[in-house]
């Protein structure tokens, strides 16, 4: 049965359209001990790490339908023929440009400085091709974090396709521009006592930073993503983060988002400790940082999206089921903030 076909009921998927939590080009590496918990979970961390290709699955059947425009995606999915639903698309599509519109007004913010972007549990997110090709912003360093199983996947597929070396390759990359691929499991900077200088190549204390965690900490165990952000807010002190996230599951439609997932024994620890854009900014808070705000999708979708191109996606694809994407779009969340030395963002 194509996605096309699926029934109502398994709808609530939208959990699974980024990749794989937690993985320089392959030669980054955490110091410190992981903890010891960690030795019995590979059979779950290879769950975790498959929602990767549903990802680009999904993403590229955005971009198929028109609603982005990102030449990179076709590289990176396992199976390009297949077509999700037009409220799937709706969703990816919202996803990714509610990340992108954060990631441009930071640039934009910090234009004539050297800034870095930290992207934790990036899988095979296209970001940074798309931002490099297209924009080509200067004095920029752009960082991702995965297992090193999946940052050495992403590697070989990016040496192998010269449209995407041409892009990323270090000896073609402009003046001021640099990328590194850790290939580092977050859970192990939560180790105590953590290591007090920064542990990944190239990623400086000192630099204005954008964190981003796309459906990333989500996965951890609520201690350890706090300790994740952690991390790097005690280091850095010009700190922003945006974070993606699923919210409300407590009505019927949330619970039918975990019961989904756990058919494919995932869970997601956070839901539950912040389960609203309140408890959200209330997490954010409690980390440190200055000023917190967080929307749901369908805020986004509302007042983020102007009317040109809120006509132009709708051309592209109808979306029938008005009433599902609604709640659907209610049950996702952006959340942003930065600390006093952060870069205040405003939308």
């Amino acid at each position: 049965m194509s996605d096309r076909d699926m029934p109502a009921p398994s709808i609530p998927n939208l959990l699974t359209l980024k990749g794989s939590r937690a993985g320089h080009w392959g030669r980054g590496r955490a110091q410190g001990q992981i903890p010891p918990d960690l030795e019995w979970r590979p059979d779950y961390d290879r769950i975790v790490q498959t929602t990767d290709d549903d990802a680009a699955v999904s993403r590229l059947s955005a971009v198929n339908r028109g609603l982005l425009r990102d030449p990179f995606a076709q590289y990176f999915a396992p199976n390009p023929s297949i077509t999700r639903l037009p409220i799937i698309n709706r969703g990816t599509y919202l996803r990714i440009t509610a990340i992108d519109k954060v990631v441009a007004a930071f640039l934009n913010a910090t234009h004539g400085q050297h800034r870095q972007i930290v992207s934790l549990g990036a899988g095979s997110d296209t970001r940074p091709f798309r931002l490099l090709h297209t924009d080509q912003p200067s004095s920029l360093s752009y960082h991702e974090i995965d297992f090193p199983k999946v940052a050495s996947k992403k590697r070989h597929i990016i040496e192998s396709v010269p449209a995407l070396s041409a892009v990323l390759r270090h000896d073609a990359l402009p003046p001021g521009i640099r990328y590194f691929s850790h290939g580092v499991d977050l859970r192990s900077l939560t180790a105590q006592p953590p290591p007090l200088h920064m542990a990944f190549d190239g990623l400086c204390s000192g630099l204005p930073t954008l964190l981003i965690s796309e459906m990333c900490l989500c996965y951890l165990e609520v201690a350890d993503a706090a300790k994740v952000i952690d991390y790097f807010k005690v280091r850095i002190a010009q700190l922003n983060i945006v974070l993606y996230e699923p919210v409300q599951p407590n009505d019927a439609f949330g619970q039918r988002m975990i019961d989904n997932l756990a058919v494919r024994k995932i869970k997601l620890p956070t839901l539950k400790e912040y389960p609203t854009c309140h408890t959200q900014v209330d997490r954010l808070r409690a980390a440190g940082f200055s000023q917190q705000k967080s929307q749901n999708i369908r805020s986004v979708w509302d007042t983020w999206i102007d009317d040109d191109e809120k006509e132009r996606v709708e051309q592209q694809e109808m979306l029938d089921e008005l009433e599902e994407w609604n709640i659907l779009a209610e049950h996702y969340a952006v959340t942003w903030g930065w600390t006093r030395g952060g870069i205040p963002l405003n939308f």
